[in-house]
């Protein structure tokens, strides 16, 4: 967990990442709680559309009942949070090119969300990172961390 060791201690720039790294997503939870980071897991191979993603982002991330189910309310909640606040934020995102791939577009706007929301939390002094894994080699426009 040596690249989660230097998130957590600032030294990697908060932002979207592919990541190769293999940890279980609940070791990575249990590990970062321990700095009162919170992490959210999306397994992508259940994701194949801007609705299932919406859904799928809203359970993992405890979205409250009234947050709705379309790109806007998705921008605001994850740049509020407020039903779980930390130090950090880590989402983890499994075979993003599931989406990526079926809805190139969808996915641009997705990433520009996320985009926005990391530079959101940094203004707070908070780190957000996304990490991408499982990508089969694709979404290689995609930094790697």
């Amino acid at each position: 967990m040596y690249k989660l060791d230097r998130m957590v201690a600032g030294e990697l720039t908060p932002g979207i990442y592919r990541y190769t790294a293999g940890e279980h997503p609940a070791n990575v939870s249990n590990f970062l709680a321990r700095f009162d980071w919170r992490s959210f897991y999306l397994d992508g191979r259940l994701i194949t559309d801007k609705a299932t993603f919406l859904e799928r982002a809203a359970v993992a991330m405890n979205f409250p009942d009234y947050v709705g189910r379309n790109w806007d309310a998705f921008e605001e909640a994850i740049r509020d949070l407020v039903w779980t606040p930390a130090s950090g934020y880590l989402l983890i995102y499994d075979y993003p090119q599931v989406f990526a791939d079926a809805h190139p577009k969808e996915w641009q706007t997705l990433l520009s969300i996320l985009q926005e929301a990391i530079d959101y939390w940094q203004e707070q002094e908070i780190p957000m990172f996304v990490l991408l894994r499982k990508t089969g080699g694709s979404l290689r426009e995609i930094p790697r961390l």
